[in-house]
């Protein structure tokens, strides 16, 4: 068994009854580093400092909500489950960097609430 067999077993043990989010977030990361958002966008940069984390510092949490909304709307037009999948994966992955800008601002000492415009204006990154 390789060490990613067993890394992702024993993720599933230590989430016992999780078994479906351990699947999809799993999936999502697999397609993150592995598979569309390899290909596209880390142009070999590590997650942090690719496209989908830097766009995020400079125009807010609300570009990764604006391009879920998008996932979602693509969503309704595919003619496979299997596309309807991969859509939804790519949706945890602008989810996650969302959340991943949060605690980055956190880490930082920011406690300011989410709200509103308050996303556009006040998680920009100053340059």
């Amino acid at each position: 068994m390789s060490d990613i067999d067993m890394a992702v077993n024993a993720v599933y043990a230590a989430y016992p009854g999780y078994d479906a989010l351990v699947t999809e977030l799993l999936a999502a990361l697999h397609q993150a580093s592995q598979c569309k958002g390899k290909r596209r966008h880390s142009k070999g940069r590590a997650f942090h400092d690719q496209i989908i984390m830097t766009a995020g510092r400079l125009y807010g949490v609300g570009f990764h909500f604006g391009q879920v909304a998008k996932k979602m709307d693509e969503c309704s037009e595919l003619e496979s489950l299997e596309a309807v999948l991969e859509e939804l994966h790519g949706a945890i992955v602008y989810l996650s960097a969302a959340a991943a800008l949060v605690r980055e601002r956190l880490e930082a000492g920011d406690t300011e609430m989410l709200g509103g415009a308050q996303c556009q204006s006040s998680w920009r990154k100053d340059v």
